[in-house]
């Protein structure tokens, strides 16, 4: 466990320190890591849209719907048939490299949301067998 941080009013030539809750100083990591908080969300955010973007423009270029031919893109989710290890937008949301998030799409099938829906409707009332990755269009 990492220890507590806290503003410490130490004075060393007038200026305020992070410290530990025990008193012992940051590492310059630590320092850069806290001072510059601003700096590190706006990078995140950053990533999170390259990410979306190159998300929707994967979407956009080859996909459509493994049961109709519904192609827009806002209307594609991917389904994993089998156990999922993550939900895609979770992984969006949380920063994973492409390369991860491509490996977890090779997994799924792309259905638009009504056609998803009906592949989780209990009992199943699409017509057809379950689909399997590589029983798609």
């Amino acid at each position: 466990m990492q220890p507590a941080i806290s503003l410490s009013s130490r004075n060393r030539g007038g200026s305020i320190f992070l410290t530990t809750s025990s008193g012992e100083d940051l590492t310059g990591q630590q320092r850069w890591y806290y001072k510059n908080r601003e700096k590190r969300i706006e990078r995140k955010d950053r990533r999170r849209a390259e990410i979306r973007r190159w998300l929707y423009a994967s979407k956009d270029r080859h996909c459509e719907c493994a049961r109709c031919d519904e192609d827009r893109p806002p209307c594609l989710d991917f389904h994993h048939p089998d156990e999922k290890e993550h939900s895609i937008a979770t992984m969006v949301v949380n920063g994973h490299s492409k390369a991860s998030i491509r490996e977890e799409i090779e997994r799924c099938v792309v259905l638009c949301a009504n056609c998803h829906r009906l592949e989780h409707a209990d009992p199943p009332d699409c017509g057809s067998e379950r689909l399997q990755p590589d029983n798609h269009k």
